[in-house]
């Protein structure tokens, strides 16, 4: 990779990230699976809450590599193996981020929209991302229109 050539990969969850789900799947399971003898509904309602909260989490841990790849004017948007839209920065007129919260939250899972110049559009999802990475891809893809 030359020096002009960028590469901004999603890094993968830490154990600080996953500190919730431990928490939270533990004291739903503890409450959730004994209650399921007792008072099925409840034990059922605790348990199926541990399912979701460690399925939310579980997304994250098995997202595959992503990566945006810029050399020269030439974009990259890779997911696991291989790159899922490939073309030129010049022809995206602009780039829509959207992390479904008003607050930005920090990591997650978010939608980032490219609007070509030629009227239409292109979405992907992007499960591991960091805030100020997609800021950054936001404003080199306008510095480069």
């Amino acid at each position: 990779m030359s020096d002009t050539d960028i590469l901004i990969e999603a890094p993968k969850p830490t154990h600080n990230d996953l500190a919730p789900m431990y928490f939270y799947v533990t004291l739903l399971s503890l409450f959730g699976i004994p209650l399921l003898f007792i008072a099925f509904p409840a034990g059922f309602m605790f348990t199926f809450g541990a399912l979701i909260v460690f399925l939310y989490f579980y997304t994250r841990i098995s997202a595959v590599y992503e990566a945006f790849k810029i050399e020269g004017d030439c974009l990259q948007v890779i997911k696991g193996k291989r790159a899922i839209w490939k073309g030129s920065a010049k022809d995206i007129e602009s780039v829509d981020v959207d992390t479904f919260s008003e607050f930005q939250a920090e990591r997650g899972i978010t939608m980032v929209v490219f609007y070509f110049k030629n009227g239409t559009s292109w979405s992907f999802s992007y499960t591991n991302y960091q805030n100020k990475q997609l800021k950054q891809i936001k404003s080199i893809i306008e510095l480069i229109n």
